[in-house]
């Protein structure tokens, strides 16, 4: 079976009932129009409430703007994009060398691509970790680990393709149809037929949505959490040339947890530059979109089916936004999926080789964030469901469940080993911050879960209150619609879905088959994972809302085969959707600069910047002239400075020259309890850490005046959102030895 060979499957034949009376086609329909009317008044609704100018021709100047500005040609560093996302589909080659030799049976194109990219990229996380760690993150040796991930997938498929070459025979041409003057037709000229064409469309409306999509991603990065951390520790990485320990030097603990996605990025940055980290982050959303596809269509048994789940999940809002920001919420989401499919399947049909990729792409998924983890629960739970199948079938538990529990055990560690050492050697515990009860590393306390948000809710009853009602309060009721409007994340697929969920317990789907109630059981469980671990963030979510809407498709499907009463209320409310999705992405759409603000006004937020898209202006120029403070720490200090940040700076580490140490965020020793700037022993604290530099904002120098530290600050720079402070160069000394001076920022490994 090979990479580019797909089996034909068996067409499901619906099995069509009696038509409904004309009593229910009226109510159908009268039920189908009231939805529409409003369906139209949320999308009126939330358009005219998610612009600042307002009014009746919101949505219309949106339009305008978009066309008059993709019509000038090809956006600024397209080609660098579609270069990078080649670079890492050639990592397809040794990630369908691990298929091969695992021997996993897998069906259709679109599902050997995406096992075979997501193992590939497992398989250059290593090779970027120990050569950034000890040859260096410099553009050739980036490419030297490369071209050394791609060599090896070759040789891996060398025994298969020798085998390919000696037994290939001679194959007789296809006999082609003839046309009405007796010559051969080729088939690309052939009349295609009415599912083809509509295949046809859906596919194009799919390309034109990833291509609005990327215009977006090729803009400079202004998400918090991408300044921040995800992009802007993997820049700091380049600058110094390796990798090194970024928990000890910058204080971030975060980055000492799972982290695979940033070591994705970082020699992307390094060969390509932030236009390249973007790239890597929008190739998630065709991922994303492609294991939309397979799982629907395995519980649909059918293309277009599929191909709606896929624009449907590209029109959700906050897929949307993480395509065009560096973050690491895709890449989980993708693995995490695809890797419960593949159980599914396994569970369906046993092989040891499903089950090793499934789990290699859950540790794939755990060691990206902790969210992942949720699939190594699922894989748990099939495996489980297998056991007691078996035995109530009466072939007893025998050695086929201990197998496979070392089989999937081994395959998942092999997955987080890199997450495991890695973690281990920077912060003393290897599943950081988990169990830290148990490591006692001394960067992570108690506190540090409590500032993150990580606490115990009050009751079951609100917290399973608030779940059911965030959907709509995120549509309908923002609470920071007022202050911040461009924050709906469910977007109208998701919310709107919901009703046409509750039919999904009435379907009874032969396609389906078993994998209906177990596509049933892993979005109850996603909900809940991710909803228990912490509150309702949306993209924390994503897992949830594939299968939701693959679920939701099937209802319609299954609806619209058996023609029943109301038949015409789910396809009117599916037809209206699908004609919203464009205004599903308006919500989160903006055209103005992005200035030095906190995460309320960043997160969900895509920006076009048509300037830098469309002309030949520089980040400085442009955005990083809403940065006042950026461009006199770069001008004034040295690489070997560090500064201690506050909130608001810590989100432009990406675009600092210096180091940033965090001072007021819940990684911080102000959050683990330690000390702060308040503390007696804050001088010496920070000469310890080497910080030469304190950013204050008003409110935290309101109670740093009061502190013994702030005789020993001067003021170098006064900023609209934060000063800057230089901290007293020598340590006083209390014995009346001479003062020493502080030690500058040195960077090891």
């Amino acid at each position: 079976m090979g990479l580019l060979t797909t089996e034909p499957r068996a067409r499901h034949r619906p099995v069509r009932s009696a038509s409904a009376s004309p009593v229910g086609r009226g109510l159908g329909s009268l039920v189908g129009a009231a939805f529409a009317v409003f369906l139209g008044w949320v999308l009126w609704r939330t358009v005219e409430k998610s612009h600042a100018d307002g009014g009746p021709l919101a949505a219309r100047r949106l339009v305008a703007t978009f066309a008059r500005h993709l019509s000038h040609g090809l956006p600024r560093g397209l080609g660098t994009a579609l270069l990078v996302v080649l670079c890492c589909v050639g990592l397809c080659l040794p990630g369908w060398a691990v298929v091969r030799r695992l021997h996993v049976p897998l069906d259709g194109l679109v599902e050997r691509v995406l096992v075979a990219q997501l193992l590939g990229l497992l398989c250059y996380l290593p090779m970027v970790l120990l050569g950034g760690t000890y040859l260096g993150l410099g553009p050739k040796r980036c490419a030297l680990a490369y071209l050394i991930t791609i060599g090896a997938g070759l040789v891996g498929l060398a025994p298969e393709v020798r085998r390919r070459l000696s037994h290939r025979g001679v194959q007789s041409a296809p006999v082609r149809p003839r046309t009405s003057t007796g010559g051969r037709l080729p088939r690309l000229l052939d009349k295609p037929s009415p599912h083809t064409m509509l295949v046809g469309l859906l596919a194009a409306v799919l390309a034109a949505e990833l291509y609005l999509v990327l215009t977006a991603a090729l803009v400079y990065e202004a998400g918090f959490d991408a300044r921040w951390y995800h992009l802007g520790v993997p820049q700091h990485y380049v600058a110094h040339g390796s990798f090194y320990n970024s928990v000890r030097v910058d204080s971030i603990a975060i980055t000492g947890s799972t982290f695979y996605q940033e070591i994705l990025y970082t020699p992307a940055l390094s060969v390509f530059g932030i236009t390249g980290a973007k790239a890597v982050s929008f190739l998630m959303l065709p991922l994303l979109l492609g294991v939309g596809y397979v799982i629907t269509r395995r519980l649909t048994a059918s293309r277009i089916a599929g191909l709606v789940a896929a624009i449907l999940l590209a029109g959700v809002p906050v897929v949307t936004w993480e395509a065009t920001t560096t973050g690491n919420d895709l890449l989980c989401a993708v693995a995490a999926s695809l890797s419960i499919y593949l159980m599914q399947r396994w569970y369906g049909r046993p092989s040891l080789g499903l089950l090793a990729a499934a789990m290699l792409l859950a540790g794939l998924a755990t060691g990206t964030k902790v969210f992942g983890f949720v699939s190594v629960l699922a894989a748990a739970l099939l495996i489980g469901a297998a056991l007691v199948r078996d035995r109530r079938s009466g072939r007893g538990p025998g050695w086929r469940p201990v197998r496979s529990c070392t089989v999937g055990l081994i395959a998942l560690a092999v997955a987080c080993l890199p997450w495991w050492i890695r973690s281990a050697a920077m912060t003393g515990n290897p599943v950081f911050p988990a169990l830290n009860g148990i490591f006692h590393s001394g960067y992570w306390s108690p506190t540090s879960n409590e500032t993150l948000g990580i606490a115990p809710t009050p009751t079951v009853s609100q917290t399973l209150a608030d779940l059911f009602r965030v959907p709509w309060d995120d549509l309908m009721s923002n609470p920071r619609a007022a202050t911040v409007p461009h924050t709906v994340q469910w977007g109208f697929v998701v919310v709107l879905g919901l009703p046409l969920l509750l039919l999904t317990l009435a379907v009874r789907s032969r396609a389906a088959g078993s994998d209906l109630g177990s596509a049933r059981g892993v979005l109850v469980l996603s909900v809940a994972f991710c909803y228990g671990i912490y509150g309702g963030l949306t993209r924390y979510m994503l897992v949830a809302i594939v299968w939701l809407i693959a679920l939701v498709v099937l209802a319609v499907q299954d609806l619209w085969r058996h023609r029943r009463a109301l038949t015409w209320v789910p396809a009117t409310a599916a037809a209206l959707v699908v004609v919203t999705i464009a205004g599903g992405g308006a919500p989160v759409v903006n055209t103005a600069l992005p200035g030095m603000t906190d995460s309320d006004h960043t997160f969900g937020v895509v920006y076009y910047d048509w300037n830098y898209l469309y002309s030949h202006r520089t980040i400085t120029e442009l955005y990083l002239a809403q940065l006042p403070v950026v461009r006199f720490i770069n001008a004034h200090l040295t690489a070997s400075d560090k500064i201690l940040a506050d909130s608001i700076l810590l989100s432009t580490y990406l675009y600092l020259r210096p180091h940033l140490f965090s001072g007021w965020a819940y990684d911080s020793p102000r959050a683990r309890g330690e000390w702060d700037l308040c503390s007696h022993d804050a001088l010496s604290q920070l000469h310890q850490a080497g910080v030469t530099y304190v950013s204050l904002t008003p409110g935290e120098l309101t109670a740093v005046q009061t502190s013994p530290l702030y005789a020993h600050l001067s003021r170098v720079y006064v900023g609209p959102e934060a000063d800057l402070y230089k901290v007293d160069p020598t340590v006083p000394s209390a014995d009346g030895r001479p003062a020493r001076d502080i030690p500058r920022c040195v960077v090891t490994r």
